[in-house]
């Protein structure tokens, strides 16, 4: 449900060259309160990762963007994720993509890349392989 609205907003919305720009504000505005109702009701890594991608696509600031991402991640990181060998694959595939926004916003704060190594450190033990960045560990370790 929330793709296919979020599908219809776009087609009917974002493609628009005709549409005024007040109108589009208008109802992406509305948009994302709905985003913000179904989201305080449930708490799913993939409507986190539709509102990221939706935000990315709508051209929105990246600290934007960067925050939907650590929901998505945060989501993810129920007790005993680490367990569960397809949550921690969602995982460092989230984490991927937020230290690319980070990295591509210039806004890694100490706390994040403490953030970013612990959870990496935790997706490469429950994996038994390196994370996909193989040097991330090393470099938010700087």
């Amino acid at each position: 449900m929330l793709m296919r609205i979020s599908e219809l907003f776009i087609n009917k919305y974002a493609n628009d060259a005709d549409l005024q720009i007040e109108t589009f504000l208008k109802h992406k505005q509305q948009l994302y309160k709905f985003y913000a109702e179904f989201s305080d009701k449930i708490n799913d890594y993939r409507v986190w990762r539709l509102i990221a991608r939706i935000k990315s696509l709508l051209k929105e600031p990246l600290p934007a963007v960067i925050e939907v991402k650590k929901n998505e991640i945060r989501s993810l990181q129920k007790p005993g994720w680490n367990v569960n060998l397809e949550v921690v694959e969602f995982v460092e595939r989230a984490i991927i993509d937020l230290v690319g926004l980070l990295e591509e916003a210039d806004q890694l704060t100490n706390e994040e890349k403490a953030f970013i190594r612990t959870t990496t450190i935790a997706i490469e033990h429950a994996l038994q392989r390196k994370c996909k960045i193989e040097d991330l560990v090393q470099r938010m370790s700087s």
